[in-house]
């Protein structure tokens, strides 16, 4: 019998990198809060979120900055009119860059490690931090560093046992 694993996303939801999206936007932290989850579990699905984690703060970006996003614009569509328009630092958007391409190819190949996603998941927590600082407007809450994420060996033997 297959083992079942469940991604919980209600608020009793966790996440040691990601818990000030919470607040800012609830669809942010449980995509980040689920790629931190799964790098032990399926590092290609983490790298899968994490994408969709860095298409979304994209597109909340544009939103935000009122930068027009047409129906069928792409990532890179998206991604061009925000550096365009001057709304992303260079180390951001070779981040987002290098997140999305990262993202396309676990896509197409079905591929990705433990190691890849978790460099990749510490490159969303930089856009994410950086993302709050500039649109929160709270500049109080001290974020801390990257915490390399935890994996219970009860959860663990659940799903692998």
């Amino acid at each position: 019998m297959e083992p079942t694993v469940s991604i919980q996303s209600d608020n009793k939801t966790r996440s040691q990198n990601f818990h000030f999206l919470r607040e800012l936007d609830p669809s942010l932290f449980k995509c980040a809060s689920q790629a931190e989850r799964l790098i032990y579990i399926d590092p290609h699905a983490s790298i899968m979120k994490i994408r969709l984690l860095g298409e979304m703060l994209a597109q909340q970006i544009a939103a935000r900055i009122n930068v027009t996003r047409e129906e069928g614009d792409t990532s890179v569509d998206t991604l061009r009119k925000l550096k365009y328009a001057g709304a992303l630092p260079p180390q951001a958007d070779q981040i987002f860059h290098t997140i999305r391409k990262a993202g396309n190819k676990a896509a197409h190949e079905l591929s990705g490690t433990d190691e890849h996603a978790l460099q990749l998941l510490k490159m969303a927590r930089q856009i994410a931090v950086w993302f709050y600082a500039a649109f929160a407007g709270d500049t109080s809450l001290a974020l801390g560093d990257f915490q390399i994420p935890m994996t219970s060996p009860v959860f663990l033997c659940q799903v692998k046992c």
